[in-house]
């Protein structure tokens, strides 16, 4: 319960923040909203007053946040967040994304609003929830190897002899 009150408080001050044109955020609650899945996409409804906006409730917590277009606005993005601590915007190609992770994330069942600003009316955007960085996956692979490699020394300490497949 606490938690949500400290999210809440904190989307409030974000929310008062103005966004820039070609931005994208996400920062705060509405209510009524359809729910979504950690991969899901939705088309960017009508501007009022050069700002599209829309409402979802994640399925699962959402402890980061990336959004994929391939159509992006003709002014360079930036973005914004109240509930994610850091986002990022990369181009590869035509393909633009901005991803948002760290901060207390989205709890699921918690709606939550994207804000858009110069994006196109009838654009689809696919989002996709909880990836990890590409640093994150290295580094929980070397942490795997790692303890392959401590097991398998233990194995030939009881053992006194090498340890190979066959031998397990």
């Amino acid at each position: 319960m606490l938690a949500r009150m400290a999210v809440v408080f904190a989307l409030l001050l974000i929310s008062m923040i103005p966004l820039k044109a070609g931005s994208i955020g996400v920062d705060e609650m509405c209510g009524g909203t359809p729910q979504v899945g950690s991969v899901f996409s939705f088309v960017v409804p009508a501007p009022a007053d050069g700002t599209s906006s829309l409402c979802l409730t994640p399925a699962v917590p959402f402890l980061s946040l990336t959004f994929v277009f391939t159509a992006p606005p003709a002014v360079p993005v930036t973005c914004g967040s109240a509930v994610f601590l850091a986002c990022s915007v990369s181009e590869t190609g035509n393909i633009d994304d901005v991803s948002f992770q760290g901060g207390a994330g989205i709890p699921a069942g918690v709606d939550f609003r994207i804000v858009l600003q110069g994006f196109a009316a009838g654009q689809t955007i696919s989002a996709q929830a909880n990836v990890p960085e590409p640093d994150t996956l290295l580094l929980a692979a070397l942490a795997a190897l790692a303890i392959s490699f401590v097991e398998r020394a233990k194995l030939r300490r009881t053992h006194g002899k090498p340890v190979s497949d066959a031998d397990r």
